[in-house]
């Protein structure tokens, strides 16, 4: 989906940028905490996303397939790796970009870049819809994943964070932001 709708010359550019990565199956694509300089797109394979849980365990809180993009927030912000990513049970084969690349696609007022940037938004708003569903769902008590308090605690105030009540876990609190591009380049020119 994310490369539907690219021109030829689109295509061509993205070559020039883009990159293959195969992971192994059950291999660790990258670890929560990590930097994080490049995103990807699965092309065949699927790959798991865990978040940590207080008691060092991982919980797995999706499955992506083809198509998906994994670690996108990268092209976003300079934070760190917000979930650990790994292979299933079969090799993985990613499209790989560097944000730096990406940044680069962008300044060349690259129609690639934008469309790159609409994909990416409308993936984050259907992960936070799908965030609130779940948390709707915990808070009504129809799932009670251990972790699902935990990692709703994490995503609304940050790692390390699991001292809230159900209570306090509401949809309507969570806000997702997304800085401009001046103030990622402000950030990282001050890393």
């Amino acid at each position: 989906a994310l490369f539907g709708d690219l021109s030829d010359g689109e295509l061509e550019t993205l070559q020039r940028f883009a990159r293959v990565h195969r992971c192994d199956a059950y291999q660790t694509l990258f670890e929560q905490g990590d930097p994080s300089p490049t995103c990807y797109v699965i092309l065949d394979g699927k790959i798991e996303v865990y978040l940590g849980l207080p008691n060092g365990r991982q919980e797995r809180v999706a499955v992506l397939g083809s198509g998906a993009l994994v670690g996108h927030m990268a092209l976003i912000d300079n934070q760190p790796r917000s979930a650990t990513c790994k292979a299933g049970v079969r090799q993985v084969r990613l499209l790989e970009l560097g944000r730096e690349d990406f940044d680069r696609l962008f300044w060349d007022n690259s129609s690639f870049a934008f469309k790159i940037i609409d994909r990416l938004a409308r993936d984050l708003v259907e992960r936070l819809r799908s965030t609130n569903d779940r948390l709707r769902e915990a808070k009504r008590g129809e799932r009670r994943s251990p972790g699902t308090f935990k990692a709703a605690a994490e995503a609304l105030h940050g790692p390390g964070r699991f001292d809230l009540e159900t209570d306090e876990l509401s949809p309507d609190t969570i806000e997702v932001v997304l800085p401009t591009l001046e103030e990622r380049i402000r950030r990282r020119r001050k890393d």
